[in-house]
């Protein structure tokens, strides 16, 4: 049985529960800040399991800069680091079930591809747990939804494999500021975090996502390493 423990963020305890220490883990990375802080949290146990950073490419504009962001994370707490195209990922030859999708899938659709996708690749592996570290700033029905895909793909694999890997998914209910707030107390390296909308090698400082990053990093006072240089690159 393992045990709880908590990190105090502001309004919110966050459980991170430890893993066993024999267990492999596969950390779902788009390079961003999610993944990077979920890797940091594992690390910091006393006794971390081994980790792989699997990369999922959906043919978006921003993919090179979110590869090439998952690989550097996945150096910094050397981990394995996987990349594949999501379309090549096909759970049923893993023994997991496939979802139909129209020709352009939906939000919802491609949620459920990746997280099935995640869980052929943890069998491949033989990890025993997925982590998904999505995170919605707050908004209940974006969470709500998500809780419900991931709680429907968990029992569909389950259907097709009783002994699939487990998703987890701790930042689910965290806020833009609680998350920077977690990665602080982690003292993660801010710098191999990318996740601008904009194809570019630098942040553009102008797209919701550059001013949301920034927005959190100024509300718990903390200086965010891409707005001081542009060798620094990550956005929320």
């Amino acid at each position: 049985m393992s045990i709880q423990f908590a990190i105090r963020l502001t309004g919110h305890d966050w459980p991170i529960r430890p893993y066993m220490s024999k267990q492999h883990v596969v950390i779902l990375s788009a390079g961003g800040m999610t993944s990077l802080i979920a890797a940091g949290a594992i690390a910091s146990q006393a006794d971390p399991p081994a980790m792989t950073f699997v990369h999922f490419a959906d043919g978006h504009g921003v993919d090179s800069a979110r590869s090439n962001y998952a690989a550097r994370q996945a150096s910094h707490f050397d981990a394995r680091f996987v990349e594949l195209e999501l379309g090549q990922v096909d759970s049923s030859q893993v023994g997991l079930p496939t979802l139909a999708e129209d020709k352009v899938p939906t939000v919802t659709q491609s949620r459920g591809r990746l997280l099935l996708a995640g869980l052929g690749v943890a069998r491949r592996l033989g990890v025993e747990r997925v982590v998904w570290a999505a995170q919605f700033n707050g908004d209940i029905a974006k969470i709500a939804t998500a809780s419900e895909q991931v709680i429907v793909v968990q029992q569909l694999a389950e259907l097709s494999d009783e002994n699939c890997a487990a998703i987890d998914t701790p930042f689910m209910s965290l806020t833009d500021q609680q998350l920077v707030e977690l990665g602080a107390h982690l003292s993660v390296p801010w710098d191999i975090a990318w996740t601008c909308t904009q194809r570019s090698d630098q942040p553009c400082q102008t797209c919701s996502q550059c001013n949301s990053r920034w927005a959190s990093f100024d509300e718990i006072g903390i200086v965010d390493p891409s707005r001081e240089s542009p060798q620094f690159v990550g956005a929320v």
